[in-house]
């Protein structure tokens, strides 16, 4: 599969959506911090931003576009690097990648899940590990 033309081209055009997502990135830096009006004609008539809130303005809808369109590059070139082993024989190196993303997904997406709980900030261990404390390793639960 990886010596096969389509392939190839769908890995042409990742790469090609990865160079237009960084021309963004540096666009609506150029533009949001030396653009006249960044936010175009109607709202320069109303609305004048201090330099001040300009920054912090291009700084968060900057990181904001980047998380987004980072997380969609990545599942994309996950679902790229994979594609050959959709394909692959049972047994061969193409299907031990598949099978170990197969494997990861639960775990990783369960961890992300238990991480992003509100309330679950990590508190510091006093004491003995896990003495007369609930919970696992020591951690009281809420």
């Amino acid at each position: 599969m990886r010596s096969s033309p389509s392939y190839e081209t769908i890995l042409i055009f990742w790469c090609e959506a990865l160079i237009i997502g960084a021309y963004n990135v540096l666009r609506l830096l150029l533009v949001g911090l030396l653009g006249e009006r960044p936010l175009g004609e109607t709202v320069a008539r109303w609305v004048e931003f201090s330099p001040g809130f300009r920054v912090l303005a291009t700084a968060v809808g900057t990181a904001f576009f980047a998380c987004k369109f980072g997380m969609f590059a990545l599942g994309v070139g996950l679902l790229v690097v994979a594609l050959p082993a959709f394909s692959a024989p049972p047994g061969s190196g193409g299907s031990r990648v598949f099978m170990g993303l197969t494997a990861a997904g639960p775990g990783v997406a369960a961890a992300v899940a238990e991480r992003g709980r509100p309330g679950h900030a990590r508190r510091p261990h006093h004491g003995r590990h896990g003495a007369g404390q609930p919970g696992i390793g020591g951690c009281a639960a809420r």
